[in-house]
């Protein structure tokens, strides 16, 4: 265990017995003025690094510091963890809100599946959901007639959120082990689609679409691409002298 400043200019975590940071800033001065903030790093013991924000104080640190080494000692590092306190519900507006989730293509299938997640687990604490939890979560959706695929989806998009907060130290691996045991319930090659239609069917198809989706269904039948690559496309996409969509 030990106590870090971060320098107030470019964030590097380091010894509190430097005077200088690497990128030049006076770190006494900055102490003095209160623009230091000082962290605390421990090990957990699963073998992670974790560090913690402590505020401004050197002082405050250290009491922050010796609390931790008083827990580690009891046994009672994991109670300081976040999952001790924080909701499944809570998690998953964490992760809804993050850049990169909101930017995929089937964020909205996200939202989708784990809003339905949060009906049954939204209240639960993240480090009570166990994998018996989960297999009776699969039980119940099966008994709703809901499809397996549908069901694999839903704790796809629950396990894709929980490795993302363990990823960002949000919860301990012990919350992320269920999601990763529980079993599929489709396995390889089950759900493969193998539905042909003739070129009468697919005539058919296009002349009695509305001029909307003659156009979907014609780059679809032609291209192979699929309805959210389709849906997608812009003018900027289409090559028309080379007759290519890039």
């Amino acid at each position: 265990m030990a106590v870090m400043t971060e320098c107030p200019m470019c964030h590097m975590k380091q010894a509190t017995k430097n005077k200088i940071c690497k990128c030049g800033e006076n770190l006494d001065k900055a102490k003095r003025s209160k623009r230091v903030r000082y962290w605390i790093s421990f090990r957990l013991p699963n073998g992670k690094q974790r560090r913690e924000p402590v505020g401004f104080s050197v002082q405050e640190a250290r009491d922050a510091d010796g609390k931790r080494r008083s827990q580690k000692r009891e046994n009672r590092i994991f109670d300081i963890l976040p999952e001790s306190k924080i909701t499944f519900h809570e998690l998953s507006s964490w992760y809804l809100n993050l850049k990169s989730v909101k930017k995929l293509s089937s964020y909205d299938r996200v939202v989708q599946a784990l809003n339905q997640f949060n009906l049954v687990f939204g209240n639960h604490l993240v480090n009570s959901i166990k994998q018996t939890d989960l297999e009776d979560y699969q039980d119940m959706r099966k008994s709703q007639d809901r499809a397996p695929a549908t069901i694999d989806m839903e704790i796809k998009y629950a396990q894709a959120l929980i490795t993302k907060a363990f990823d960002n130290d949000k919860i301990d691996g012990r919350c992320l082990k269920p999601f990763r045991k529980t079993k599929k319930l489709l396995t390889a090659g089950t759900n493969a689609r193998n539905t042909l239609i003739s070129i009468e069917q697919y005539l058919s198809l296009i002349s009695n679409a509305s001029t909307h989706y003659k156009g979907v269904l014609l780059l679809a039948f032609h291209t192979g691409m699929r309805l959210g690559e389709i849906r997608q496309l812009k003018w900027s996409y289409i090559d028309k002298d080379a007759n290519i969509i890039r």
